[in-house]
């Protein structure tokens, strides 16, 4: 798990892996979102809510999709209020598991501190 703050708040936009197995769903004011490149949307859910469509489309712009494709499938990232969450289950973490987390992190918020 890790966390980073951005300057400005979301109402809430949530990258969910298809690997990362749970219950918890979304509420009600969350859309679930299709992006322009068929195997991401096979590997992520992307949910938002109504106000936050178009910054979720900021953060997962092509290269930052790529990007996020290119590490462990199971990485998920969360943004709520002024905090982009990243997290994921692994079974046997190493020393690039943090590296690859802080990275992805990291890139996360280059997308959306503006």
């Amino acid at each position: 798990v890790g966390q980073i703050n951005v300057p400005k708040n979301y109402l809430g936009v949530i990258v969910k892996s298809r690997k990362f197995k749970t219950s918890r769903k979304p509420d009600q004011t969350y859309e679930k979102f299709e992006m322009e490149w068929p195997d991401f949307n096979r590997r992520y859910d992307v949910y938002a809510a109504s106000r936050d469509a178009l910054p979720a489309f900021e953060l997962l712009n092509p290269k930052f999709m790529e990007f996020l494709y290119s590490k462990n499938p199971s990485y998920n990232l969360e943004v709520v209020d002024n905090v982009i969450y990243i997290y994921a289950k692994l079974k046997h973490v190493t020393e690039k598991d943090y590296v690859d987390l802080l990275e992805v992190l990291r890139a996360a918020y280059d997308e959306l501190k503006m």
